[in-house]
């Protein structure tokens, strides 16, 4: 059985160049989990200009299928692990919290 981390599960709903996206950037540690939706599945593509700078973060990037589908994502970079509802779920549980930056 996996602990649950004392990190929280970090939900970025919002541009990665917004403020909220930026402070997030600013404050990830290498086991941090992220999961992109709305708007910030546009990080997920393997052509953003912003990608290199999350990955260098350390922390580990999910985007919520639904919303890759909505946004027209198509080649996801290496490093974004897509995930569906159930997948939310799942990380869900291995948090204590979750904190929406929008």
């Amino acid at each position: 059985m996996s602990s649950v981390s004392d990190r929280p599960l970090h939900c970025l709903s919002s541009a990665p160049r917004s403020q909220a996206g930026q402070r997030l950037l600013a404050m990830l540690e290498p086991q941090d989990d992220v999961l992109l939706l709305g708007k910030a599945v546009v990080l997920a593509g393997i052509t953003h200009p912003d990608i290199q700078e999350w990955v260098a973060s350390g922390a580990q990037l999910h985007a919520l299928e639904e919303d890759l589908r909505a946004y027209g994502a198509r080649e996801l970079h290496p490093s974004i692990v897509s995930t569906d509802y159930a997948g939310w779920v799942r990380l869900s549980e291995n948090h204590q919290t979750q904190v929406l930056w929008r």
